[in-house]
């Protein structure tokens, strides 16, 4: 059994596929910060998990499991960054390479202070720095052996941000510390 395909449908298909990552991106790029949102807002997962991280024990008098609630939440997060990872060794790199992630975590974990601990401040903190990180592959080209400066750029300015809201980033109150049940 035999069938043809006309050639626009698979100039069509080999056009989207070179694309794929940018749809893709532009894709989760609308829709991930907006249900963060939601789902921390107005959900009913989303409000005992900010209740087990602001005030547990008021959590746990309204009849949750405090120690349940985190560790979810701590699954949860193991597998986004599992699936960050996959993506950068895979879709990035296209490569596995000892300490290819050269410090990206840490810029996370700054991009969710400078944000202010919200998810659309996290997700523009993280435009800014993944927009510098472009911007230091981009002004490289043209240079030689000062490339390596402007590699330096997302660290530099993940310091000046984070150096700037040191004081007024307020974290959930019970961030870090452990909850033992009364």
């Amino acid at each position: 059994m035999s069938f043809s395909v006309p050639g626009t449908f698979i100039a069509a298909l080999s056009s989207f596929k070179s694309r794929r990552e940018t749809l893709c991106s532009a894709s989760l790029f609308s829709t991930i910060p907006r249900s963060n949102a939601r789902k921390l807002r107005n959900v009913s997962t989303g409000k005992p998990l900010r209740s087990a991280g602001e005030n547990p024990l008021a959590a746990e008098t309204a009849g949750l499991s405090v120690v349940r609630i985190r560790y979810a939440g701590v699954m949860t997060s193991g597998a986004l960054a599992a699936l960050g990872g996959a993506f950068l060794s895979i879709g990035f790199n296209h490569s596995f390479t000892q300490n290819m992630t050269a410090g990206r975590g840490f810029i996370a974990l700054a991009a969710v202070i400078f944000g202010n601990w919200r998810p659309f401040g996290a997700f523009a903190a993280a435009l800014l720095f993944g927009g510098s990180t472009a911007l230091s592959f981009r002004l490289a080209q043209p240079w030689g052996n000062a490339s390596v400066l402007f590699q330096a750029l997302p660290y530099v300015l993940t310091l000046i941000a984070v150096a700037g809201v040191i004081g007024r980033s307020v974290p959930p109150a019970a961030a870090g510390r452990p909850y033992v049940k009364q």
